[in-house]
């Protein structure tokens, strides 16, 4: 869940860092906040959102073919 903590609305980038080399991630909109994706479409921003307005997110990460257990 991102929520807009300012005083105004806002705009935000939203990544996944930190993933090792080969890992991939998308972040979708989960509109009704259950933990699932609604769309298919990965989606780079969220907003804008007035000030405490949140957002629920569902990130999908994918490890590569070759990853073993517990990497």
């Amino acid at each position: 869940e991102l929520t807009n903590t300012g005083s105004a609305a806002d705009t935000f980038g939203v990544t996944v860092p930190g993933l090792p080399a080969g890992w991939t991630a998308a972040v979708y909109a989960d509109e009704d906040c259950d933990g699932a994706a609604d769309s298919d479409a990965p989606i780079t921003t969220a907003g804008p959102l007035g000030p405490g307005e949140n957002v629920c997110l569902v990130a999908v990460v994918t490890p590569p073919a070759d990853a073993q257990p517990g990497s």
